[in-house]
């Protein structure tokens, strides 16, 4: 998966994990109405496993939603702490393995005062995504002027031109109004920012409350 793509699945999967598990029953019950035999869990453990991976998935976001944050404020950065410890919970009860990007992400990102993300003034910044996207505006842009002709310098021309006008600042202002009235939704980027933070911490608070001690430690 691509990180966009893992960018959405965890932006949807609460509806992607019920549809998951909706489908599953289907197929349990479907055998069973064939008579056939049914490799799976029962329908008990099988909710379970479903719920548990539902959870580590919604804690995998907040943490992730934490350290994409651009200059924290103080309660943003605990609450992305208190994250990480659900999220070494879940990581243990899964027996997943701790690579050392994960060592990275759980022991050095929020470290009382003296982690990367209080240190460097959160991490949203500091990442490859403007490598990564630089890459897929050229390809784009290769892909869109492949057969025109004139060859190589040509192509190059525009390929310059059409950077450039992008670059425009009327240009840039005129997309970004395009991408906050979509088609999709008609909705402003920052309000569904907003709601995906508030959804992230009540994910967290109720999570919390479930699965950790009272005070809060694995």
């Amino acid at each position: 998966m691509t990180g966009m793509a893992c960018r959405t699945f965890l932006n949807k999967v609460d509806n992607i994990m019920d549809d998951i598990s909706k489908e599953c029953e289907t197929r349990r019950l479907q055998r069973e109405r064939e008579d056939l035999p049914i490799k799976t869990v029962n329908k008990k453990e099988l909710k379970g496993k479903l719920q548990l991976y539902k959870e580590t998935f919604q804690v995998l976001d907040a943490v992730f939603g934490g350290l994409r944050t651009i200059a924290p404020t103080p309660e943003e950065t605990d609450m992305t702490r208190r994250a990480i410890i659900l999220l070494k919970y879940y990581w243990k009860r899964l027996k997943l393995s701790e690579t050392p990007k994960f060592h990275t992400t759980t022991e050095h990102a929020v470290d009382n005062g003296d982690g990367d993300m209080e240190n460097f003034g959160g991490l949203g910044d500091k990442n490859d995504e403007w490598g990564e996207k630089w890459h897929q505006t050229m390809a784009k842009a290769t892909e869109r002027t492949r057969t025109m002709g004139g060859g190589h310098k040509a192509q190059a021309k525009a390929i310059i031109k059409s950077l450039w006008r992008n670059s425009h600042p009327d240009v840039r202002k005129s997309l970004e109004e395009g991408l906050e009235k979509n088609a999709r939704g008609n909705y402003k980027v920052e309000d569904s920012t907003k709601k995906r933070r508030e959804a992230r911490r009540a994910n967290v608070v109720r999570l919390e409350s479930k699965k950790l001690p009272r005070n809060g430690q694995l």
